[in-house]
């Protein structure tokens, strides 16, 4: 887990606003989320999730530890005639997984 500080944010968000984050991580598990939550914490910042980018305006400096979930993956877990049921990881594009 390698947390970035002072992050510029313009680059993640779709409306490409200046803005930075106190700090910034992008985990590759979910198994990484009590260490980030405990660095947060111990830093005395909110942890704030950010997925895309495309929901989110910043109007200013976030002063919290934004985390970004970069786990990819798509399992099939059952399949029959009428349903398909899956595993999708955090870190999957919505739109292109829906495609």
């Amino acid at each position: 887990m390698h947390i970035l500080r002072n992050e510029p944010l313009d680059r993640r968000n779709t409306l490409r606003l200046g803005a930075s984050a106190a700090a910034f991580v992008a985990l590759e598990s979910s198994e990484q989320l009590p260490a980030a939550l405990q660095w947060s914490q111990g830093s005395q910042l909110q942890m704030l999730p950010l997925g895309e980018g495309s929901n989110v305006v910043f109007a200013g400096d976030v002063q919290a530890l934004l985390v970004k979930m970069a786990s990819r993956g798509v399992q099939v877990l059952e399949r029959s005639v009428d349903k398909v049921l899956l595993r999708v990881e955090a870190g999957e594009n919505w739109h292109d997984f829906v495609q």
